[in-house]
C-alpha cells in the first residue's frame, strides 16, 4: 500500500498522526512556503505498510460517529471567579481538567513555550493547569503527544485531551480503539492561521518594543468579555501592548480568513455531530436569548456529544453554573460549530506578496484600514474623545 502523499493541501490538517504511527520513523513534518507543516515521507526507508494513510483523519472521516445529534447544549461558567477571569470564556475546561488531575489522570493541551511557539504538552499536576488556559490563535504542534496519551491509557491512567476538532480526529485515528479512560474536548474553531505569519507578527511587536515577549494573552478581559478578542503582551523590559482585537493587524487577517490553513476552508470536522465527547466555545450572542447568562465576564457554550461527555459534565456540575439551551440559537452566532469558514478572495495574492516582500508589506497593504476609512472614522473618534475627556470637564 502506498504511503501518504499530500497532493491537495486542503486534505491535510497537520495533526501529526501519520508521523507518530510510522513504524520506520521515516515521516517528518516540514514547513511549506505559507508556514504550515505537512508530512514528508522518506521513500527509501518506507516499507509501504500504509499505516500513515489508514491513520489520516482526513482520509477516514467516516470512522468518527458520535451519539448525540443534535448535542445536549448548555450555557454556563465555572463558579470560581478567579478561574473564570483567567479563562477565555467561562472556565469550563478547567473544571473538567481539575477533576481528571485530582483523580490521578493527565491532561494534554496547548501552551506557548519561551519563544512563543505553541506546542501540545502533558501535565499531571493541577498547579500547571494555568498554562493550558486561554485561547491561542495559532496552530499548535502536536509532537508525540498521541504516543504519550496511548502510553498513559495503556497504563490505566485517565487522560483528558483537548485540541482543535482535527487534532481530536487525529488522536482517535491514531489510537484506533476506544478507551474507557479517555475523555476528549474539541474547541469550536475558526481555523488556524499560519505559524510563519504569527512568528513574523511576534517579531514585529518585539522589534517595536525592543524586548522579547514574556507573556501573551489573546483574551484579556479588562474591557469585558463582550469586547471579544483583546490582546495583551508583556515584554521583558516591563512594557505592555494591549489592544482590542479588531485594531490588531494579525487578528484582522485571522478573522478575515486571509491566512488560515487550506484544510480550514474545507474542514471535515466543523459539522454536527461533533467529533469529541464535549465541545467548548464562547457563547456569542448569549445576551440575545439568555440575558441571565451574560455577566460580561465570560460564558461558555458547552456541547455534550455523547454519553461519556454527559457523564463528565454531570460529575462537574457542582462546580459549574449551567443552563440547558437551544443549540439552534447558539448556532446562529457560532457558525463554526457546523460549517467551515470561507476563504478570503485575496488569500493567494496575499501569500504571493508575503513571500516576495515580507510581513511588513502585506501587513500594511492588506491588514490596515484604507485611508478613506480612517478619514470617515475621524469625526467618530473625535466625538468619542470629547465624551471621554472634554465633556466631563465642561460639566464639572
Amino acid at each position: 500500500m502506498a504511503c501518504i502523499d499530500i497532493s491537495n493541501k486542503s486534505h491535510c490538517s497537520g495533526c501529526f498522526a501519520c508521523l507518530q504511527i510510522c513504524p520506520q520513523k521515516c515521516t517528518t513534518m516540514e514547513y511549506d512556503n505559507e508556514g504550515f507543516l505537512y508530512p514528508n515521507v522518506d521513500k527509501q526507508n518506507c516499507i509501504s505498510c500504509g499505516l500513515c494513510k489508514k491513520t489520516c483523519p482526513m482520509e477516514n472521516e467516516d470512522m468518527f460517529v458520535n451519539d448525540f445529534n443534535p448535542p445536549v447544549t448548555f450555557g454556563g461558567w465555572n463558579n470560581n471567579m478567579n478561574i473564570k477571569m483567567q479563562s477565555s470564556s467561562g472556565g469550563v475546561f478547567s473544571t473538567v481538567a481539575e477533576l481528571v488531575l485530582n483523580q490521578g489522570g493527565v491532561v494534554f493541551g496547548a501552551v506557548f513555550d519561551d519563544n512563543i511557539k505553541l506546542k501540545h504538552i502533558m501535565i499531571d499536576d493541577v498547579l500547571n493547569l494555568g498554562k493550558l488556559r486561554g485561547s491561542k490563535y495559532v496552530q499548535s504542534e502536536i509532537g508525540n503527544t498521541y504516543i504519550q496519551a496511548k502510553t498513559e491509557l495503556e497504563n490505566d491512567r485517565n487522560v483528558l485531551f483537548v485540541g482543535t476538532p482535527c487534532q481530536i480526529g487525529g488522536l482517535y485515528a491514531f489510537l484506533n480503539k476506544k478507551y474507557d479512560g479517555l475523555i476528549t474536548i474539541d474547541l469550536v474553531c475558526h481555523g488556524v492561521p499560519s505559524p510563519k505569519i504569527f512568528k513574523d507578527y511576534i517579531g514585529g511587536l518585539e522589534q517595536k518594543y525592543n524586548s522579547k515577549i514574556s507573556y501573551l494573552n489573546f483574551r484579556d478581559k479588562r474591557t469585558g468579555w463582550n469586547s471579544g478578542i483583546s490582546i495583551k503582551a508583556e515584554f521583558g523590559n516591563s512594557k505592555e501592548y494591549f489592544v482590542i482585537g479588531y485594531k490588531d493587524n494579525f487578528i484582522t487577517g485571522f478573522l478575515n480568513d486571509m491566512y488560515l490553513r487550506p484544510s480550514c476552508y474545507e474542514c471535515n470536522f466543523s459539522k454536527l455531530p461533533r467529533v469529541a465527547d464535549i465541545s467548548l466555545g464562547d457563547f456569542w450572542g448569549v445576551a440575545n436569548y439568555y440575558p441571565e447568562l451574560d455577566d460580561n465576564k465570560g460564558t461558555s457554550l458547552i456541547l455534550v456529544n455523547n454519553i461519556k461527555g454527559k457523564a463528565m459534565i454531570e460529575k462537574c456540575k457542582n462546580k459549574l453554573i449551567l443552563k440547558l439551551v437551544d443549540y439552534k440559537l447558539a448556532l446562529k452566532h457560532n457558525p463554526c460549530i457546523a460549517s467551515s469558514v470561507i476563504q478570503n478572495r485575496k488569500r493567494e495574492q496575499f501569500f504571493r506578496n508575503y513571500n516576495k516582500k515580507g510581513w511588513k508589506y502585506v501587513e500594511r497593504k492588506y491588514l490596515k484600514p484604507p485611508f478613506i476609512k480612517k478619514v470617515l472614522n475621524f469625526p467618530i473618534r473625535c466625538l468619542r474623545f470629547a465624551k471621554r475627556k472634554v465633556f466631563p470637564l465642561l460639566i464639572g
